[in-house]
């Protein structure tokens, strides 16, 4: 889990407004930049994943390949969208680095 500074909160009633949008085969990043440090959410709906149990694994595998990137400035949305449940930390990270340097 991403420390509590790092976590970009989403609310229904007013959600963020994060126009600029990269994508690979596995992620869909939307992202706004800021002066201050990163901001993450990790989005993964029910179509890519049935079980609730993959999804938390797949949004815990996903924060930490966050963690081991060195971010700065940015707000981000990584909506996941195919099942990496049996991908490692440094497999995802080594994708997000390739999405993220599209930035």
């Amino acid at each position: 889990m991403l420390p509590k500074s790092n976590r970009l909160v989403l609310s229904k009633r007013n959600p963020e407004k994060l126009a600029n949008k990269v994508e690979n085969g596995q992620f869909t990043i939307r992202f706004r930049k800021t002066a201050s440090d990163f901001k993450a959410a990790v989005v993964v709906s029910k179509a890519t994943a049935k079980k609730a149990v993959d999804r938390n694994r797949i949004r815990r595998i996903t924060t930490e390949a966050l963690k081991t990137l060195q971010i700065t400035g940015l707000d981000l949305i990584v909506v996941v969208k195919e099942n990496i449940n049996d991908q490692k930390p440094d497999q995802v990270a080594k994708s997000l680095k390739g999405v993220l340097s599209k930035i």
